[in-house]
């Protein structure tokens, strides 16, 4: 008796292929807060130097409601490890480490990117913008796949372009601006431990023309350009990423010094978000 009643009080989830799937993270006050580590390897060779960047940390969102027509929340690094190799010398990236435990505000606009940050800890305001606003079309907090991710099938593709995403190579004195092209294909949808997860494959080609940036007193011009792929879960009961691993292949083409350099760049993320 007592199987039945378990098996009665089951609820089983059944995605059927003509089945239509929207990718728009909700944003609530009942599920407030939101919870993930990112692990990051960076590196590249500069002529007989090895150069790397590497950090693992964790942070907390917590949605805080709407003003003014942005989306409030309150973001903090709980925790941190970030070291970097320049031109062959092992450094601590202090200014990451810096914001750590510093809560801050980001405000977010219709269309799910950050305009502004805002903190009680005004020495670090400065250095949380840049950073939150540093490849800011990569963090959309309403539409991370794009707008286009809309009544979506199993087997189907679509894409997000971004011909201006700006970001700072180097030691982040300069503006750059890049392109970027994401081709998005839903490979399948499952149920686990009680949540419909959606199974995603991403393909990703960059470039960066008339690039010019600084990087420990030297002065680097030149262009880049870079492929590379990745694989997203996502939880369509919440309306929230689960998972999300990127590795990309950057080749710089660079002058500095009356010196000529061709190298490539290679990025490997991987975040994983907590219910």
């Amino acid at each position: 008796m007592k199987l039945i009643i378990i098996l009665l009080s089951t609820v089983f989830i059944y995605p059927n292929e003509g089945d239509l799937y929207t990718f728009i993270v909700q944003h609530n006050l009942e599920d407030p807060i939101s919870k993930y580590r990112t692990e990051s390897m960076i590196d590249f060779a500069f002529g007989s130097f090895q150069n790397s960047m590497n950090s693992d940390y964790k942070v907390t969102e917590k949605y805080l409601g709407e003003k003014d027509g942005f989306l409030l929340i309150e973001k903090t690094t709980t925790d941190m490890v970030a070291t970097s190799v320049t031109f062959g010398e092992m450094v601590v990236n202090n200014e990451a480490l810096d914001v750590v435990g510093i809560p801050y505000i980001v405000f977010v606009d219709s269309s799910g990117d950050v305009q502004d940050v805002e903190t009680e800890h005004l020495q670090f305001e400065e250095l949380i913008r840049s950073m939150e606003l540093d490849m800011g079309g990569q963090t959309n907090y309403i539409y991370p796949f794009g707008r286009n991710a809309i009544d979506i099938k199993l087997g189907d593709t679509w894409s997000f372009n971004d011909d201006s995403m700006l970001f700072y190579p180097g030691d982040g004195e300069f503006e750059n601006f890049m392109k970027i092209q994401c081709l998005f294909t839903l490979d399948k949808v499952k149920e686990k431990k009680g949540a419909l997860v959606a199974y995603i494959s991403s393909v990703y080609n960059i470039s960066v023309e008339e690039m010019l940036y600084q990087q420990s007193g030297k002065f680097f011009e030149g262009n880049m350009t870079g492929s590379g792929k990745g694989i997203i879960r996502y939880d369509l009961t919440r309306g929230k990423k689960v998972l999300e691993r990127m590795d990309i292949g950057m080749k710089w083409n660079v002058t500095f010094e009356d010196k000529h350099l061709v190298e490539t760049m290679n990025v490997n993320t991987k975040t994983k978000w907590k219910k």
